[in-house]
């Protein structure tokens, strides 16, 4: 039986790329080694806007972060855009310890809407990810880890918790508690973890929970159960069946868990929905596979809660990212412009 899908474009955090940028490569890759894309606000203020900048001569890291962050407050100056950041918040400082970049704010962070801290938090990241060597971004708000609406840790953050989509606006997002099951350290069970996510509307929330799986936990404890260069191509829900339909890195990469563990991630995680009563998995629109050649992929699948690790060896519930306890050392200070 083969079943085709549709590629439906789904993302979590919303960019607006502006008209004259689309041909730009993504965060980290660059045409030119010099151009970079910063982002601003769109006149509504309802979408990021990515306009291309050169940093000429400036070739270590250090000053590129700075040099990035000084434009990203300055378009007012040379742009209908707006800076994403709000006059009255203030950044105090910032510091580079090896691939992360810490920034601290005072208290006058709390004082953003959710609509507008999650534009600016996005275009933060996005923006300094380009940096050579960056790889993720961390927020302190009045010398205390940034947290999201409902008190969780924000914690590490890359260009990739922020998928690109042409047509998002800030006000057809929503916040959900999904439960996700990820591997044990051994392999051998699923843990359960309750994470936030903020993602479109218009995005079933079934995508939403597959490709979190498929991007990893993020803190330790917790481990992978699907490779991370695996795509998904398509799912759907008919009659309480969701489909999930997967390239081939599904069955060609492997992780370091037993073969049961990768299928009943998806299955648990999505059966948790009211609206999800089994899961079929395919791969390029085909169920004749068998997945580790010990898995039909050919079964609808119910929920096993029997690989599920019991409450007294379950780890401490985390947050949607790593919690960062202490203050990083400082290799590198500067003062906010």
């Amino acid at each position: 039986m083969k079943i085709y899908f549709n590629r439906i474009c789904s993302f979590i955090l919303i960019v607006c790329l502006a008209a004259g940028t689309m041909g730009l490569c993504g965060c980290g890759n660059k045409d030119n080694s010099n151009e970079y894309s910063v982002y601003y606000v769109n006149p509504a203020g309802m979408a990021l806007v990515a306009v291309p900048v050169k940093l000429d001569g400036i070739d270590d890291t250090q000053s590129q972060i700075e040099k990035l962050l000084d434009e990203m407050n300055t378009a007012r100056k040379k742009s209908k855009y707006a800076a994403a950041k709000p006059e009255n918040v203030v950044l105090e400082h910032w510091t580079l310890d090896g691939n992360n970049v810490y920034i601290y704010y005072t208290a006058s962070y709390k004082e953003m809407s959710a609509a507008t801290e999650v534009l600016y938090r996005a275009a933060v990241v996005k923006t300094l990810s380009q940096a050579d060597g960056v790889e993720h971004i961390t927020f302190y708000v009045d010398n205390a880890p940034a947290t999201y609406a409902n008190g969780n840790v924000i914690g590490m953050m890359s260009a990739s918790d922020f998928i690109d989509d042409a047509d998002g606006k800030s006000d057809d997002m929503k916040w959900g508690d999904l439960k996700l099951y990820f591997a044990n350290a051994k392999g051998n069970k699923l843990v359960p973890v309750t994470v936030s996510v903020a993602y479109n509307k218009n995005v079933p929330v079934e995508r939403v929970i597959v490709e979190q799986l498929i991007k990893g936990p993020s803190t330790s404890g917790y481990y992978r159960t699907l490779p991370e260069n695996t795509k998904l191509l398509g799912i759907s829900i008919t009659d309480g069946t969701c489909y999930v339909n997967l390239d081939a890195t599904f069955l060609n990469e492997m992780v370091n868990a037993s073969e049961m563990i990768p299928v009943y991630s998806i299955v648990n995680s999505l059966c948790e929905l009211g609206t999800v009563n089994q899961v079929q998995i395919l791969v390029n629109g085909e169920s004749n596979k068998m997945y580790r050649e010990s898995v039909s992929l050919e079964t609808k699948f119910m929920p096993n809660f029997d690989i599920v690790q019991t409450t007294s060896q379950t780890q401490p519930a985390i947050q949607t990212q790593p919690a960062v306890q202490t203050q990083p050392a400082v290799q590198t200070q500067q003062t906010a412009k």
